[in-house]
């Protein structure tokens, strides 16, 4: 997951120029790019985990909890 995530950001990070052309957009527009794939990911993952674990509401609570301990710990 992280592997895969790291890859993506690297090829948008090259393709950023094609995604945002103009240049004083491009820092904002590569970070809303990058915030969407990352939401869009964290939801596949998410809605995937909890079916398996078959406690959609409470998982996703449990596992935003997770990331933003996470998140804020680093």
């Amino acid at each position: 997951m992280y592997i895969f995530g790291s890859m993506f950001a690297h090829w948008i990070d090259r393709n950023s120029s094609i995604l945002c052309p103009f240049s004083f957009l491009f820092q904002v527009c590569q970070l809303m790019v990058m915030f969407f794939v990352i939401l869009v990911i964290y939801s596949i993952w998410t809605i995937f985990f909890c079916t398996i674990m078959g406690y959609l509401y409470d998982c996703f609570l449990y596992v935003s909890v997770i990331c933003v301990t996470v998140t804020l710990v680093r």
